[in-house]
């Protein structure tokens, strides 16, 4: 009954693709951006021109008719050929579900107790999927309620399940309205928790750059699977998720208004030019992939600067020159940046790092400035600096930092010389609050006469004010600020003593 009911509605997703009035016919009149709005405008924190602009793709090609490309589609990590070279096999394509897994934040989903999808954690209380997984009947609504069962494999199979008391919304997008009705586009479902997943499970922030044609993304899903040359034989579960990656090679345009791109194909290249579907070639046998029923929901991935972000959600496979999970067939998803301002209806900043002073720091001068990464949606930014790792003696902060702030220089003079502090950075928008990762980190202020840096007032710091004696100030040495450098310095330093 589970895999019926799975295939049932990828069998209604697929067939919308097919339909050739679905999509845009081409690239409409040229006009606005849909999201676009007056320059200045921001959406939590990314100023819309520039939102716009990253909605804009690089070049990518657009379909002018769908019915090309998907043929009677059917419904859709596949591996390659056993017998190619270098020879695959599904049981190669497996995730092991251990803690340094990249793809631990990748979930299976249970859906009304009887739906198999699978999700990404996309925020500590945000799961993103597809929205045909929670609308059994095709008419863009959902019918599962909150009855969401989220399993992830962090720690080994099943170690972290979240059941649906604590699922507190399940929202689909808004210009969803089915599978068939009219289009492919818009299949997003956005599922929010009333308590955080633990926080040793990643989480990967939407993709927010521009789209490129060729972009290589890594698929990652608990679907069905088997052989390139065979299909989709073997029944996928909720302890197995399997990766794999594909090029997305062709695209379609927004299907309400405005010229974004929405939906991304890839073909599924066979060790010959004849199971080619797109042109471009394979990736290889054994890394060359395409989705099948259950991958539904789950995330192509690109990496940023170490960084993995969601590209786009995977939700249909199709006929092109072989059958749909065969090599030759196509798959496909939605593209997640065409949906930023829709998602930032619901997420708090992006995950962000500290940069300066580096962790351990010191001795750094009176006055430190403080740096750190952009978190994108973030709409203002906090620094608190204490006196302990816990950051309950806050001895600095400083709040209303404008969203386009990645730097602060503390004031003179408010910092004991001497002392080691631990600081931190904190992002915020109205949907919450986003603490840097890896925080904090911690410095020690240099005491003024230690003139050489070393963390310590000693002999070396006398032979500095002996060499810059006489000298007129300010200069470092003049510690008394006299504007000399002479014995009252040196009295200076042996009073700051420490050996």
């Amino acid at each position: 009954m589970r895999d019926r009911l799975r295939r049932r509605t990828l069998v209604a997703l697929a067939c919308a693709a097919c339909a050739p009035s679905t999509l845009a016919l081409g690239p409409p009149p040229r006009s606005e951006p849909a999201h676009a709005s007056a320059p200045g405008r921001h959406v939590s924190g990314v100023p819309m021109d520039e939102l716009s602009q990253r909605l804009c793709p690089v070049n990518p090609p657009v379909i002018a008719d769908p019915s090309v490309w998907l043929r009677d589609p059917i419904p859709a990590l596949m591996a390659g050929d056993e017998t190619g070279a270098p020879p695959d096999s599904p049981a190669n394509r497996v995730d092991p579900n251990t803690p340094d897994s990249p793809w631990a934040g990748v979930a299976h989903l249970t859906l009304g107790g009887l739906g198999q999808c699978t999700g990404v954690a996309i925020s500590r209380f945000h799961i993103l999927s597809a929205a045909h997984c929670v609308d059994f009947n095709d008419d863009g609504i959902n019918d599962v309620g909150t009855n969401v069962v989220i399993q992830f494999n962090d720690a080994g199979a099943g170690s972290t399940i979240i059941g649906p008391g604590a699922v507190a919304a399940v929202s689909v997008h808004p210009d969803y309205t089915g599978f068939n009705n009219p289009s492919v586009n818009d299949d997003l479902v956005l599922i929010t928790l009333n308590q955080p997943i633990p926080a040793s499970i990643p989480v990967y922030p939407p993709f927010v750059g521009q789209i490129v044609n060729g972009e290589t993304i890594t698929l990652v899903g608990y679907g069905r699977t088997g052989f390139g040359d065979v299909g989709a034989t073997t029944l996928g579960d909720a302890d197995t998720k399997r990766v794999g990656r594909n090029r997305a090679e062709q695209f379609f345009m927004n299907d309400e208004a405005g010229f974004t791109v929405e939906v991304f194909q890839h073909d599924f290249d066979g060790p010959t030019g004849g199971t080619n579907c797109f042109g471009g070639g394979t990736l290889g046998n054994d890394i060359e992939t395409g989705v099948a029923p259950g991958d539904s929901g789950g995330p192509a991935f690109v990496a940023i600067d170490g960084v993995l972000h969601v590209w786009g959600i995977n939700t249909f496979t199709a006929n092109c020159i072989g059958p749909a999970t065969l090599f030759g067939s196509v798959s496909g998803g939605v593209v997640v940046n065409a949906y930023l301002p829709w998602l930032l209806q619901f997420l708090p900043p992006n995950p962000f790092a500290l940069l300066s002073p580096a962790d351990g720091a010191g001795p750094v001068p009176d006055g430190p400035t403080l740096t750190w990464q952009r978190a994108d949606f973030a709409s203002s930014y906090a620094v608190t600096i204490a006196l302990d790792p816990a950051l309950t003696q806050v001895a600095f902060e400083q709040t209303g930092l404008s969203f386009n702030s990645q730097t602060f220089t503390v004031p003179a003079g408010v910092l004991t010389p001497g002392q080691t502090y631990h600081w931190t950075v904190t992002a915020s928008n109205g949907n919450g609050s986003t603490s840097a990762d890896g925080a904090p980190f911690s410095f020690t202020l240099r005491r003024p006469a230690d003139l050489n840096g070393d963390g310590a007032v000693n002999g070396a710091d006398i032979t500095a004010v002996l060499n810059a004696w006489g000298a007129p100030g300010p200069t470092p040495e003049d510690l008394n600020g006299d504007g000399i450098v002479n014995g009252p310095d040196i009295s200076a330093v042996l009073n700051a003593w420490t050996g």
